[in-house]
């Protein structure tokens, strides 16, 4: 059925601009200016109550009614717009801040209506066609988790046979026969009072447009969309209808990890951390209330949890603190006295078909990954199977097929190619599933007829996100179900396959700038992106400039801004991946990690973007650091199939292992003598800060980790030399504390009161502090009608 609708749209002007609340378009002299779905939402809130001072708390609470999100969002999101609004009219000052309190559009605004905006042509069929006049760019980073939002784009999945055939809506745009032809910009996204239907919105530059052409550009962008998300599931791939799904955003604690559902759908089981350690916790699924305390907060870690057949028990394993032994305890849903089970367990168990035996993954200090099948009660344990030297099970867990013959995780070895295996429960023999590889495959479940598996991966693309696939067991053939710049952890499927929960998570980050003072001083932000200094961060020698990783305009770079926060400029981008930047003495080079055809290696760049080498060929490099005289460099490698540290010059020459025994995230002291990493004897022992010669590699001293260290996360040394500073993690908030190597008290060096930080750097007159921090955005999701 079509429906032909008058529309009445609903303007604001103000200096040079209109708003166009109908169709959520902001125009420059006629000219649309590009604005993220947010930040529109910001600007028309403002533009609404001008004149009115918006409260801080108030516009966090209208702008994101649904999340817990720290007041940095707030702040760049008004950054992003002031930049955008002064491109247009840089003596606009339409925003004022109202110190401590908040914001006011001081501009004088005109608001009008116009009833003569021609119409919104309505087509109802297997979905919901919405095709409305209006201009707008599609945000994919705008509610980037849900995977009921699709933007096909020239980066799409689809097949050839459906590209060839609508060639224009993977370029987002249709174009039609007129002098000026309009664009038809598709957006998919989930209808707000229809929550299992989903609505293309298709974007129409001009108001004349010739019926027949729209109706076909409908029927090309349905079947693109159809053929994409049809054949996912189940083994009657060919003849599936179009699927609707549903994702809910559960109000679980924005500290929640390791969400799993129980087998009924009726409860959702989480971890929640929180400054008294990690607990686990249980809620209803239908009422997200009830939340009650299974297991009270203790100062472990939590390494995967466990619903058991029947519903009535939770399966957890812990780990203390820098302890890498874990155990596995039972404890009754609802809470009681948790049990022993086992110990020396890797990985969240899976269940047997008939609830009687549970297998696991089992690291061990030779080297060997095992997959091991015990009795529930923990005896009878016995290896089914086992990898060793680079090849591995992944410990994020394997999944016991409904039929019971085999038991399928994710395996792999070097150059993070991984594929998904099941391994027979009768002889241990091994066999890929389908042919996929990717370059992390995590948690995998079984549909309940064996069909194919739901699994969390991450594929070969550069800067690629984890996120949920499904591999069909019978066919082989891997497709995504979500695809979004959002990160995926962890599958739990109802013992029905008909709902999952996952964990949907983002992590944003900003250069900051502390004056290293006191733990109130004053910081400053000096970049506002959403990714910067994710992959490290350093001072330039002479103080004046910060160099940091971003993914600026979708693509891995290296940057570099002035201290002042101006002259934010791109040093270089022509490989995939910057990771860890180091800095020769004399400014001329950057050091850093780059993962080029899987295999990650070091590089050196010349600090203007000039000549560009690679140092390493081992291909299993993760760190790297340029001592304070310029004369050599210290790396973690998995050459010799354990992470250990190397040393050799600063061309690449004369390379030797520095230390026999597992080592990562080297720092070198001001005076080059020593260097500090995290170290350990054996692959079970637990992990201290150890301080090394830097001539012979052998401990000098012995640390132990600090309570509330986020590990493994970098260490530096003070720049008087006599401590090793590190990120702390207290009530969700992240700061900088220093542990004196000679002993003695720790202290505070930063005083930030929210969101995480990620890397930081002195400067090496040591009077200034960078830190890449930002907010660390988390839902428990829930996805439903997926089949």
């Amino acid at each position: 059925m079509t429906v032909k609708v008058k529309q009445t749209r609903h303007f604001y002007d103000f200096g040079v601009f209109r708003i166009d609340v109908s169709n959520r378009l902001l125009l420059c002299d006629g000219e649309p200016v590009a604005l993220m779905p947010k930040t529109f939402d910001m600007l028309l809130l403002l533009v609404e109550r001008h004149g009115e001072v918006l409260e801080k708390d108030e516009l966090l609470e209208i702008l994101w009614p649904d999340a817990i999100v720290e007041e940095s969002n707030l702040t760049q999101n008004i950054h992003v717009l002031r930049r955008a609004l002064e491109q247009h009219s840089p003596d606009g000052g339409y925003i004022k801040t109202i110190p401590r309190r908040g914001y006011r559009f001081v501009a004088e605004v005109r608001e009008f209506w116009d009833e003569d905006a021609g119409f919104v042509i309505e087509k109802h069929t297997l979905a919901r066609v919405v095709i409305e006049e209006e201009f707008e760019v599609a945000d994919e980073s705008e509610d980037a988790g849900s995977s009921l939002t699709t933007t096909i784009n020239s980066n799409s999945n689809v097949p050839d046979a459906a590209a060839t055939n609508a060639p224009a809506a993977l370029d987002h745009t249709f174009h039609l026969a007129q002098n000026q032809p309009p664009q038809l910009i598709l957006d998919v996204t989930p209808l707000q009072n229809s929550p299992n239907a989903l609505a293309l919105k298709g974007v129409i530059k001009h108001r004349r447009v010739v019926p027949v052409l729209l109706l076909a550009a409908l029927i090309v962008t349905s079947a693109v969309v159809i053929f994409r998300f049809d054949k996912i599931f189940g083994r009657k791939e060919a003849t599936s209808p179009f699927q609707k799904m549903k994702l809910t955003r559960l109000t679980t604690p924005r500290q929640a990890r390791r969400a799993i559902i129980s087998p009924d759908g009726r409860y959702i089981a989480y971890v929640l951390s929180a400054d008294g350690g990690q607990g686990l916790w249980i809620e209803q699924t239908a009422t997200q209330s009830n939340h009650q305390e299974v297991v009270p907060a203790a100062d472990v870690r939590y390494f995967g949890t466990t619903f058991s057949p029947d519903g009535n028990f939770l399966y957890y394993i812990i780990k203390q603190m820098n302890n890498s032994i874990g155990v596995l305890y039972s404890v009754p849903a609802l809470g009681g006295t948790p049990n022993k089970v086992l110990t020396d367990v890797d990985s969240p168990v899976t269940f047997s078909p008939d609830g009687k035996q549970i297998a696991f993954i089992r690291g061990s200090s030779a080297g060997e990954k095992a997959l091991m099948i015990a009795n529930v009660d923990g005896t009878g344990e016995r290896t089914l199977a086992a990898r060793h030297g680079d090849d591995f099970y992944n410990f994020d867990g394997p999944a016991w097929s409904p039929d019971g013959q085999k038991i399928a995780c994710g395996a792999g070895g070097l150059a993070q190619r991984v594929g998904v295996v099941g391994i027979d429960v009768k002889d241990g023999t091994e066999k890929l599933i389908g042919s996929q590889i990717w370059k992390a495959v995590e948690q995998v479940a079984w549909l309940k007829d064996g069909s194919g598996l739901i699994l969390v991966a991450r594929d070969q693309a550069p800067n690629a996100a984890l996120q949920l696939w499904y591999l069909s067991y019978t066919s082989g053939e891997a497709r995504r179900i979500t695809n979004d710049l959002s990160n995926y952890g962890g599958v739990s499927l109802t013992s029905a396959s008909d709902a999952l929960v996952t964990l949907q998570f983002e992590k944003l980050s900003s250069i900051w700038l502390n004056a290293n003072e006191s733990s109130n001083g004053e910081a400053r932000q000096l970049t506002f992106n959403k990714y910067d200094g994710l992959g490290g961060l350093l001072w330039t020698p002479d103080h004046s400039a910060i160099i940091y990783t971003s993914n600026t305009n979708g693509k891995e770079g290296l940057w570099m801004v002035n201290a002042d926060g101006t002259n934010q400029r791109l040093l270089s981008n022509r490989l995939n991946t910057y990771e860890e930047p180091s800095v020769s003495p004399d400014g001329r080079y950057v050091f850093f990690v780059s993962e080029v055809n899987g295999e990650r290696n070091l590089w050196r760049l010349e600090i203007e973007g000039g000549d560009l080498k690679q140092l390493t060929q081992s291909g299993q490099e993760s760190y790297a650091q340029v001592s304070p005289d310029g004369a050599w460099i210290v790396s973690s490698s998995a050459i010799s199939g354990r992470t250990t540290l190397w040393k050799m010059n600063i061309d690449g020459s004369n390379r030797v292992q520095l230390t026999d025994k597992s080592a990562i995230l080297p720092t070198i002291s001001p005076d080059a003598k020593f260097i500090a990493c995290y170290y350990r004897d054996e692959l079970k022992s637990p992990w201290k800060i150890a301080v090394l010669s830097a001539e012979k590699g052998a401990p000098v001293k012995m640390l132990d980790i600090p309570p509330n260290v986020i590990f493994p996360t970098e260490i530096k040394w003070t720049p008087d030399g006599g401590s090793i500073a590190y990120i702390d993690k207290r009530n969700g908030v992240s700061n900088i504390w220093s542990k004196p190597v000679s002993g003695g008290t720790l202290q505070q060096l930063t005083g930030f009161s929210s969101d995480h930080i990620y890397g930081f750097d002195w400067s090496r007159d040591g009077k200034q502090l960078a830190c890449a921090r930002g907010a660390l955005t988390s839902e428990v999701v829930l996805i439903t009608d997926f089949k």
